[in-house]
């Protein structure tokens, strides 16, 4: 199963270049499991590798609050939220594009990004020089 996850996966990572960068098309695609499980199922040096070809930085998301959303909040993911925060907005302010991106559940327990309030589950944050 594993394979064929890894198999889809390249192939969608083939077609976005293919679609965004017609003349690095050849670019090797490596999917490799990272060292440690918390880093998450797959990982890509895809962005590394084109970014000085294609002359642009590669793009860099930073998720810092991810909160089990069936379970309660505590003082550590304050922290996180404070921390993402504040790195986000030196990034903004040191010219990098950023975007903030704010998940919640709403009351029926449903993931959303539009009924979002101060408190949400999860924040992330998308930053491209």
């Amino acid at each position: 199963m594993t394979q064929d996850i890894r198999t889809h996966l390249a192939d969608l990572l083939r077609a976005a270049l293919n679609s965004v960068a017609p003349d690095a098309a050849s670019t090797p695609i490596l999917l490799e499991r990272p060292k440690q499980a918390s880093h998450g199922d797959f990982a890509s040096n895809l962005a590394l590798q084109l970014a000085k070809p294609l002359r642009r930085a590669p793009r860099v998301q930073i998720e810092f609050v991810s909160a089990n959303p069936t379970g309660p909040l505590h003082v550590g993911h304050g922290r996180g939220a404070a921390y993402g925060a504040s790195l986000s907005s030196l990034l903004a302010f040191a010219a990098w594009d950023v975007t903030r991106e704010y998940y919640g559940t709403t009351p029926a327990g449903r993931w959303t990004s539009s009924a979002c309030r101060p408190g949400c589950a999860i924040w992330s944050c998308t930053a491209k020089a």
